[in-house]
């Protein structure tokens, strides 16, 4: 991943790298397509959001983020850049 043409350093676990590659998409996805990625047994959405939490952390650093969008009873995760960086500057 890079940012301005500099390589950004993500420090994601093997799930987290993971969640990262069906979300870099950019495109909408359910917690089932983020959980079916993950390789423990018995994932859960409880089991999805301490890893979307500590993924959001690092990427915010960046000036990119993890947002859940509610589409009626739909939710999904989209991977995004924001509009502003992190030091609050317009890009």
């Amino acid at each position: 991943m890079s940012q301005n043409g500099n390589k950004i350093k993500l420090n994601f676990t093997k799930t987290q790298q993971a969640i990262m590659d069906v979300l870099r998409d950019g495109q909408d996805h359910e917690p089932e397509d983020l959980i079916a990625c993950m390789d423990q047994g018995g994932t859960t959405k409880d089991n999805l959001s301490p890893h979307l939490t500590a993924m959001r952390k690092q990427l915010r650093l960046y000036g990119r983020d993890i947002i859940c969008r509610s589409l009626g009873k739909r939710v999904t995760y989209v991977y995004v850049q924001l509009l502003r960086d992190p030091d609050g500057t317009d890009q």
